[in-house]
């Protein structure tokens, strides 16, 4: 087989594995994002915790089980809550207002609003109501310290870590496995280009997915805007590489041969990634 032919099958076996990675997904398939607040300096009784939003008054009539009948008052305090434009966050899937627990940790979850408040309130009805913050992850957790009111967003969560660990390793797989059949099918396999190979995609790809990991804390729209420049420039940056280190027979260096290479596997590669990059999206959210 001559060496187009050959480049051209490798090509085509790696497009076929790209389209087999690309699953259907449904509309409401994935996880639902969560809030989580810690209190720091609890109330020294039993409490209620409930989110605010910023929104017109209105009763979703999203009944809160559970609750008995000397708790009907405190249910009906959370309900008809209305201050300065903000009112209880009422999510369709209930548990609306949660009570105070030893870890005074509380999680809400399904359609939770972007900027909120914190509104604690005790069995003896005083009422703490916190700063208002915005979250910036689809699995947020925050600080709320009753005695100051101030709040604070935890972006590091071990949520946000395990993503990043599972796309590096899945992504760092998938770009060697693929990258490595196309270095074959361009006669490019040689002993001394290996080390070449792993170097360059080592670092490209574990740069790559920190700062998506990283851009994810601001914006779905600036994850896209990262990842579209972190491509395009690890791409640029590993054909100039390949150019001057990667050798043919006899140990000669094409460079067109290598630019070629380098630009056709980083294509490959990046679409064999966004299948796998947006299932574990619906994994672990953005």
């Amino acid at each position: 087989m001559n060496t187009k032919k050959r480049i051209s099958t490798v090509i085509l076996t790696a497009l076929l594995i790209v389209s087999c990675l690309s699953l259907p997904v449904f509309a409401d398939m994935g996880p639902k994002p969560t809030l989580t607040v810690k209190i720091t300096n609890p109330p020294d009784e039993d409490y209620y915790v409930g989110l605010l939003e910023e929104r017109e008054f209105y009763d979703w009539g999203f009944a809160n089980r559970g609750f008995t009948e000397d708790e009907a008052d405190i249910v009906d305090y959370f309900l008809t809550y209305d201050k300065d434009g903000y009112v209880l966050f009422q999510s369709p899937v209930g548990g609306n207002i949660k009570r105070s627990v030893d870890d005074n940790t509380y999680t809400f979850t399904y359609m939770v609003p972007d900027t909120f408040k914190v509104l604690v309130y005790t069995a003896s009805g005083d009422e703490y109501v916190s700063d208002v913050i915005t979250r910036h992850a689809f699995h947020s957790e925050f600080y709320y310290d009753v005695s100051t009111g101030a709040i604070r967003e935890n972006r590091i969560t071990k949520v946000s870590f395990q993503k990043f660990v599972v796309s590096t390793v899945l992504c760092i797989g998938i770009t060697l496995g693929l990258e490595a059949l196309i270095l074959l099918g361009f006669s490019l396999a040689r002993k001394k280009n290996w080390k070449y190979f792993f170097f360059i995609n080592l670092i490209t790809q574990t740069v790559l997915n920190v700062l998506l990991t990283l851009s994810g804390f601001i914006s779905m729209f600036f994850i896209i805007v990262t990842w579209l420049v972190s491509e395009i420039l690890i791409i640029t940056v590993e054909s100039v590489y390949y150019s001057k280190r990667l050798v043919y027979k006899n140990d000669e260096c094409r460079p067109g041969r290598n630019v070629a290479y380098g630009i056709t596997a980083n294509i490959v590669s990046l679409l064999a990634e966004l299948p796998v990059l947006f299932i574990i999206t619906l994994i672990f959210g953005i």
